[in-house]
């Protein structure tokens, strides 16, 4: 919890808060009920449910914003074919307004799986990296790995998350995950807030771009 956090808390409950916790504000804490949350049935309602139903956590102050990644989605919430090296995965950045109603602010397609390429060819002899479903948190600006194109600035995760790595035998993200040994990352760039798999899609998608770096 940070300082910002402890501060707009002690403002909601009528206490001071300086640089130290005291008394009142930690039995304040240990009382205190989520802020409401009133998920309407829209994308953003629906990803809230389905975090809701995960037991992940949310923030709920209007200033503070969830990232998702969610694996086999269009922008529009239909599901692909959720093929492997193809941009067909879903980031979303959403808020709780202060009419406690979730709202996306911003949505982009992207993808959450490494690209063929460094899926049979690993940078790791043990395998490609994959990011084992999941929330994770403390997030901070980093550099990718530099390729002779660029180095891109992205969002990667300050502490080590839990991570599947494949023998790059089999380019299926189904069957990676399922058969990959479960190792530790350290920085890691394109993390997620959280990711789950979107429902498998009844028809082929579109494809919108591969991710051969």
């Amino acid at each position: 919890m940070s300082k910002w956090a402890l501060g707009q808390f002690a403002s909601r409950s009528d206490l001071t808060f300086k640089t130290a916790l005291t008394a009142d504000l930690v039995t304040a804490l240990h009382n205190a009920a989520p802020l409401p949350l009133f998920p309407r049935n829209d994308l953003a309602g629906r990803i809230v449910v389905a975090m809701q139903r995960n037991g992940y956590w949310i923030a709920r102050h209007p200033d503070c914003f969830n990232i998702v990644y969610i694996e086999g989605m269009d922008p529009d919430g239909t599901p692909t074919d959720n093929r492997n090296n193809v941009f067909n995965d879903l980031r979303i950045v959403f808020n709780v307004q202060a009419s406690v109603v979730p709202k996306i602010v911003g949505l982009w397609e992207g993808t959450t799986e490494p690209s063929r390429k460094w899926t049979l060819e690993p940078m790791n002899p043990d395998g490609a990296f994959h990011i084992k479903f999941g929330q994770y948190k403390a997030w901070v600006t980093a550099s990718t790995i530099p390729t002779r194109r660029s180095s891109r600035r992205e969002r990667s995760r300050a502490t080590a998350i839990r991570t599947r790595r494949s023998a790059g035998t089999s380019t299926s993200p189904s069957t990676e995950r399922a058969s990959a040994s479960i190792s530790t990352g350290d920085t890691i760039s394109r993390t997620t807030t959280w990711a789950i798999r979107a429902p498998a899609a009844s028809s082929a998608a579109r494809p919108k771009g591969t991710a051969n770096s």
